[in-house]
């Protein structure tokens, strides 16, 4: 199938979900019969025009549709036929015999597939082009997809990023699925670091070829388009960094954090941060009455695909300003990047384990954008008052969580390490602060009038006023949702909001002066955050007046 073109269009399964017709492509089970065609690597990372369907056929097999997978560098023309699978350095190619013989010893090595029934299961033909690799050493494909279950287990949570409820190996990207058993082998649960049976020590080593493939593949390909397995691409990409960012290895972090540049450039690439492609729609489409199972399950996984890229967003937006206060390096997202994609949705919308479940929860879910969510702690009008939750609370409440509450905080702190670091008097209103701002005074800054609500004073007082109307939002989702003890990675503000917290303060008690550049010389941003973490981990209290 065909999984569209054009960073504008819709995918397929929208175009599906709206009555338009799209085109089949060939499946991989009609060449299931073909002789297996090993192709080079890296050919099966070129995310490049052509669909998941190709792809699979590819593996699976026939000279005709191996053709058509591109390699590295090259474009590919969809309509072009497809030409003879021939090997330009060796025009003669091995010999039928070897290429059989060559099969068979790999098929040996892979052994049989996993139980259909399992999630981890993953037919042989999907992973045999990762086994020509002798020098990795793959262990039998029951073994290895086995390593599957730590990832889901130590991973997803802290990712974030990847639907468990409808995850499964084979029906993920082939790219996701063999970087999930990667990461499963190198994160092992307590207790089991020195269990020898199925283990696998070449991990971390396939894990740094996989990664640098991936970005080569990337850089080289051309036409990149927004796809769900470009977006797959992405995820995998980030997942491979994950033994490294969630180390308590200091070195290994920081190796880690000066990754992320090239991971958002790539995801820039491919399209994640264009309006109008389709993870930027707030609504969530919903089957029309009656409709019939496959419909509603249709649906669910159809916004569950949308979900990921989101969250896959915002994490990298997490990541970067983790890596900017860690490394003292720019930023490389500015919120006006991410500002209208719609928030992480909330626990019962993202972990409902049923489509019928997601319908329910959907029905009641209204949609915010970080544009949205930013306006509201900024406007003064809107106070959130003490006392039981009104409705407006409360349906506000429940649209939102952790991992959206979270992104806003970082918002948050990126303006006041703005005003720290002097750049809001160069002048240039479209900095953070701004976004916000009405129309009318950010006309009169434009021109270079500095209207009463703009000054320093004020600034600061509004920042102190969003910072507590935050805190209240966090407050209450934590009566509604508590969070546990040791939260997931993406979901940890609290370290960002007491930064914010003290840095706020410095910049209240400094002179206008010595505030413009407040944050430039004697504070060490890495050693505060870390501080924070320290202060929240012992059991800091949840609540604590700001100002």
């Amino acid at each position: 199938m065909s999984m569209g073109h054009g960073l504008e269009g819709m995918d397929w399964l929208d175009d599906f979900l709206l009555g338009t017709d799209f085109a089949s492509g060939q499946s991989a089970e009609a060449q299931s019969g073909a002789a297996v065609s090993l192709q080079p690597f890296e050919s099966y990372l070129s995310p490049s025009n052509f669909d998941i369907g190709t792809f699979l056929a590819a593996i699976t097999g026939g000279n005709a549709l191996a053709s058509t997978v591109p390699a590295a560098g090259q474009s590919v023309d969809a309509t072009s036929p497809p030409t003879p699978n021939v090997n330009r350095d060796h025009p003669s190619g091995p010999s039928p015999a070897s290429r059989r013989t060559e099969k068979s010893e790999i098929l040996l090595q892979i052994g049989p597939a996993p139980d259909t029934a399992s999630s981890n299961f993953v037919p042989v033909h999907r992973f045999i082009a990762y086994y020509r690799f002798a020098h990795w050493h793959l262990p039998p494909l029951i073994t290895f997809t086995s390593f599957a279950n730590h990832t889901r287990l130590i991973v997803f949570p802290h990712l974030s990023f990847v639907h468990d409820p409808t995850f499964r190996l084979d029906m993920s990207a082939t790219c996701l699925a063999f970087a999930t058993c990667v990461v499963g082998s190198i994160v092992k649960p307590r207790g089991q670091e020195t269990e020898t049976e199925g283990s696998w020590d070449f991990g971390p080593m396939v894990r740094n070829e996989l990664a640098g493939t991936l970005m080569r593949s990337f850089s080289m390909a051309k036409r990149i388009k927004m796809s769900d397995y470009n977006a797959a691409m992405v995820q995998a990409t980030i997942m491979l960094q994950c033994p490294l960012i969630m180390s308590e290895s200091q070195p290994e972090m920081m190796r880690s954090y000066m990754f992320r540049s090239t991971i958002i450039n790539t995801a820039r690439q491919v399209g994640f941060f264009i309006r109008g492609t389709s993870h930027f729609r707030p609504e969530i489409r919903m089957p029309e009455e009656p409709w019939t199972f496959f419909e509603l399950d249709m649906h669910w996984r159809r916004w569950a695909q949308l979900e990921n890229r989101r969250r896959t967003t915002y994490f990298m937006y997490i990541l970067d300003t983790l890596a900017t206060i860690e490394t003292s390096t720019p930023r490389v997202l500015a919120p006006t990047d991410i500002s209208r994609i719609p928030l992480p949705t909330p626990g019962a919308l993202w972990t409902a384990p049923t489509c019928e479940l997601w319908l329910a929860a959907a029905k009641t879910y209204h949609c915010m954008t970080l544009d949205d969510l930013m306006r509201f702690l900024f406007d003064k009008s809107k106070p959130i008052d003490a006392g039981p939750p009104d409705r407006f609370t409360d349906r506000l409440t429940s649209s939102l969580s952790h991992f959206a509450l979270n992104a806003a905080v970082i918002t948050l702190l990126q303006g006041i390490l703005d005003m720290g670091e002097g750049r809001r008097e160069r002048g240039d209103w479209t900095d953070l602060t701004s976004l916000w701002v009405e129309r009318e005074e950010a006309e009169s800054w434009a021109l270079g009038t500095f209207p009463e609500s703009l000054t320093r004073e004020a600034l600061l007082g509004l920042y102190a006023s969003a910072m507590e109307k935050w805190k209240k939002l966090w407050d209450r989702l934590q009566t509604s949702a508590p969070q546990q003890q040791q939260p997931p990675w993406c979901e940890e503000a609290l370290p960002f909001f007491w930064l914010a917290h003290a840095l706020l303060t410095i910049l209240s008690t400094s002179t206008a002066s010595e505030g413009r550049r407040a944050f430039m010389t004697w504070i060490n941003l890495s050693e505060m955050l870390n501080s924070a973490k320290a202060f929240t981990r012992i059991g800091a209290p949840s609540s604590r007046p700001v100002g």
